[in-house]
């Protein structure tokens, strides 16, 4: 979970490894270090990518022109690319 304060992200260190932002975009990593959201404005639109966990334990995913399910006890497949560097608190809003 993030939650915003005081104009910054603040994240949970039980299910959220790190995070990076700018202007123009935020990047979540799991404990794995996976991207798990991603979101950037552009000038025609935004980009979108999320892993979302259900409460029934099922699974989906959405970016990069594809919706993947899975359901309880399989893992997604979809994956994307890091946009910023890592740590996040050591690079706040360095772009690879």
């Amino acid at each position: 979970m993030v939650s915003v304060i005081g104009n910054n992200f603040v994240v949970n260190p039980n299910i959220i490894s790190d995070f990076n932002y700018d202007s123009d975009a935020l990047e979540i990593l799991d404990k794995k270090g996976d991207v798990i959201l991603q979101i950037q404005m552009q000038e025609d639109g935004i980009l979108f990518f999320g892993k979302f966990y259900l409460k029934d334990g099922s699974r989906v995913g959405i970016g990069n022109n594809i919706i993947e399910t899975r359901p309880v006890g399989e893992e997604l497949t979809l994956t994307t690319e890091r946009i910023f560097i890592y740590p996040g608190k050591n690079n706040l809003g360095v772009r690879k």
